[in-house]
């Protein structure tokens, strides 16, 4: 019976490693640049709430007056700030870590009760990442909605009691208030798709169990800091208005040929498999569920991230059931090769040496100050500009887009920081985005000069020549002066970010 146990899960375990591997934040660890962006304000706001002692729920770190900040992840700021301020660095990948392999770990779960062959799930294990989606070290509060949704499916796939799923909704709920409530309308949509899967298979009690998960999920999703506005903001925020075009992520998904060629294998897997013939509940929910987000992510690619994560779960299965469907017509090979639980265990022993060690070379490579310094060296940005900023005392300086919560983290008031959703005429009705994010040219700076009466403007650009930079001492010399100009480049790639400061003379 011991050789019969070890056998079974030895595959596991090997899937089990390549997920240590594949996501771990070591192997992703250039995807933590992207931390200049919302993780650095959202750390900031956990510590200025620690330091207050109470949860900051009208926070603008902008020096305009009269902007609404809807903190629709009150925990999440939290959060980052007691890891931040105890941690350091190394607490924010830790969470960032913890959420990614719970998250995988339920994918996997599903993948492997399935008929999946666990060498198409190492295989499908190991492509994920490279699909543009998860995982996102950026550590962003989206980690904490992927581990619900990844929950939330396996214990509704899981099958044993339909009630257990409903009282996980619930209970995800109540989380998602505190960490990603902006998510939320998304996440009950999850929900509304498991009740209409249920009405079709005619499991009338099932739905109506769910049609009440519904409504006492949103109930205790409300007993978060700011109640209703978390549904508001999401809905607010679905509501697609031309402000984000301004922001990539709201934008439809250009899938590349990798990813557009694994999604393509999956949907004809679904379409050679007997389960989807027969009409299987099963094979059905998980047809839908990546149809869903497939649609989702044609919207917004932003939901890349939930796409990824339901291909990790139903890929295996139906990959390899396109192996057997290709076999049984065109290769004809009559049996596969057995492997014995040592061939596994080797190759999972391979993943274990590769994680530590990658994490052993690169951490060494990145991480030297365990503080946001390190993302900085990463991202090509300038410490020495919120030196200057800070000394300067500027009030009310110009910043790009890119740059404002990376500015904020550091305490210098910011025109914009990186959440667009503050500066919509829809939530403040008052429009700081339109013609607004960026200075490329000497008529760019007088219009917001002409609007804002800045003192000062802090700008980032590619190494070389600037049009800019040659528009003012040509032209406006009496009425601009460059007070700080610096190049930094990265010790890792060798790319390059220039950086000016720019000071109004008249």
């Amino acid at each position: 019976m011991s050789k019969v146990k070890e056998d079974k899960r030895s595959p596991f375990w090997l899937v089990l490693s390549m997920a240590l591997f594949m996501f771990s934040p070591f192997t992703l660890i250039t995807t933590m640049k992207d931390m200049v962006g919302d993780t650095a304000i959202q750390i900031r706001l956990g510590l200025d709430s620690i330091a207050s002692g109470h949860i900051i729920l009208d926070e603008i770190y902008s020096w305009h007056e009269g902007l609404v900040f809807t903190a629709h992840e009150a925990g999440w700021y939290l959060l980052m700030g007691f890891v931040y301020k105890f941690l350091g660095l190394a607490g924010v990948i830790l969470v960032g870590a913890l959420f990614t392999y719970l998250t995988a770990y339920f994918c996997l779960r599903i993948a492997h009760s399935s008929s999946a062959n666990p060498l198409v799930t190492v295989l499908v294990t190991a492509l994920v990442p490279f699909m543009s989606g998860f995982p996102d070290y950026s550590v962003r509060p989206s980690c904490t909605s992927l581990f619900a949704l990844a929950l939330l499916i396996y214990v509704y796939m899981n099958g044993k009691k339909h009630l257990n799923a409903c009282i996980t909704f619930v209970a995800l709920s109540f989380f998602l208030g505190w960490m990603h409530g902006g998510i939320l309308p998304v996440f009950a949509l999850v929900m509304v798709f498991f009740m209409v899967v249920e009405l079709i298979y005619k499991e009338y009690r099932s739905a109506l169990y769910d049609l009440c998960a519904i409504v006492l999920g949103f109930l205790v999703s409300l007993l978060n800091p700011i109640g209703i506005r978390v549904w508001t903001f999401g809905l607010k925020q679905s509501s697609a208005s031309d402000v984000w075009q301004y922001v990539d992520e709201w934008q439809p998904m250009e899938f590349g040929i990798f990813a557009s060629t694994l999604l393509l294998l999956l949907l004809i897997g679904f379409m050679v498999s007997d389960k989807v013939k027969s009409f299987s509940k099963p094979a059905i929910t998980k047809l839908g569920l990546i149809c869903m987000f497939f649609i989702g992510t044609c919207v917004y690619k932003r939901f890349m991230l939930q796409l990824s994560i339901v291909y990790l779960m139903f890929a295996p299965e139906f990959l390899t059931d396109l192996i057997a469907w290709v076999n049984a017509k065109l290769i004809h090979v009559k049996s596969a090769p057995s492997l014995s639980s040592k061939f596994y265990k080797l190759l999972a022993f391979i993943c274990i040496l590769a994680t530590v060690a990658t994490g052993a070379l690169r951490g060494t490579q990145y991480i030297h100050s365990n503080s946001m310094a390190d993302i900085e060296a990463m991202a090509c940005y300038d410490r020495g500009v919120v030196d200057y900023a800070l000394s300067a005392g500027y009030k009310r300086p110009f910043n790009t887009f890119n740059t404002g919560s990376w500015l904020a983290f550091s305490g210098v008031p910011v025109h914009i920081d990186n959440r667009i959703d503050p500066y919509m005429m829809e939530y403040s009705g008052v429009d700081h985005v339109r013609d607004k994010m960026l200075v490329t040219s000497l008529a760019d700076m007088d219009f917001i000069e002409g609007q804002y009466a800045c003192d000062a403007f802090i700008l980032e650009m590619g190494d070389g020549y600037s049009f800019l930079l040659y528009e003012i001492e040509t032209y406006a010399p009496d009425r601009y002066r460059v007070v700080y100009d610096n190049v930094v480049t990265s010790p890792y790639d060798g790319s390059s970010m220039r950086w000016v400061i720019i000071e109004p003379t008249f």
